[in-house]
């Protein structure tokens, strides 16, 4: 007799406003996807400062070979571009990868967060998502500064204490970026926050996700 068919491999899309955002929200699931053999692409959609260099040499780190730089000169002005350049450039690479999971930022307190945001739920409206079972927002260290987010039956967890120190690598390589502690942007706020999520599950270090649409056919 035979089995049910094997599941075929994730494929995992993670949009970063701009570089180190990929890592903080999502570096421990990039890190297990790529040992769970999946495959991962990452959007950049801007770059300011070093980051284009440190963002290269954090997909190095990681083992990310897929990846894209949409408007690497618009940083911080994301919001500036119209909508439908944004949406329609999303769609474009979106289609390119075929993943089925996409993670985008939170809305947040940040102008270029919020674009990408809202441009992300347009390009994979209903009947647009091709394979895309989960589509799922990513957080950061700022906390109470996020926004509200539309929808969704509920927050993903997911257990990233054999990748934690993958994830602080790929941090590091974030030199210009990351601050002393107690800023939010510092290591420590950042494995602060992985061991608080990991405790609200019972495990050691997690990371958190806001779920926008999930699905299984």
């Amino acid at each position: 007799m035979h089995g049910p068919p094997a599941p075929a491999p994730t494929r995992l899309l993670v949009i970063s406003p701009h570089g180190d955002d990929e890592v903080i929200g999502c570096g421990g699931l990039i890190a297990r996807t790529l040992a769970e053999e999946g495959e991962v692409g990452i959007l950049y959609m801007s770059f300011y400062g070093s980051q284009a260099r440190e963002a290269e040499e954090a997909c190095r780190r990681l083992g990310v070979s897929w990846r894209r730089a949409l408007f690497p000169d618009w940083a911080l002005r994301l919001d500036r571009l119209p909508q439908a350049k944004l949406i329609g450039r999303l769609e474009e690479e979106i289609a390119a990868f075929d993943p089925t999971q996409v993670f985008l930022p939170y809305p947040s307190h940040h102008q270029d967060h919020r674009a990408v945001y809202q441009a992300t739920l347009a390009a994979l409206r209903p009947g647009r998502a091709g394979r895309v079972q989960l589509m799922a927002c990513y957080e950061y260290v700022y906390g109470g500064w996020l926004g509200h987010v539309d929808g969704g039956p509920g927050f993903l967890y997911v257990n990233i204490a054999p990748y934690w120190q993958a994830k602080r690598w790929a941090l590091e390589a974030y030199a210009d970026q990351l601050r002393p502690a107690p800023d939010p942007l510092s290591i420590a706020s950042v494995e602060a926050l992985a061991r608080a999520r990991g405790a609200e599950v019972g495990w050691e270090a997690a990371e958190r996700f806001h779920v926008v649409r999930m699905a299984k056919a």
